[in-house]
């Protein structure tokens, strides 16, 4: 049972690192993504949402 216990946990830091990993990776996207957006487009309202989630996303990353 302790075994079992135990290689729950190592499997659980197992996918906390892994999701750290890809979080990290998708917030040097974002760095890299954002500035190269065209900000003209903000009028249109699809395009200014995508745009706002995109801002959303970058802060949930850095946090």
């Amino acid at each position: 049972m302790a075994y079992e216990n135990n290689l729950k946990k190592s499997y659980a830091t197992m996918l906390k690192r892994y999701e750290y990993q890809e979080n990290a990776q998708s917030l040097q996207k974002l760095h890299k993504l954002l500035p190269e957006l065209d900000r003209a487009y903000i009028a249109e309202p699809t395009y200014a949402k995508d745009l706002d989630d995109l801002e959303s996303l970058k802060l949930i990353y850095e946090t």
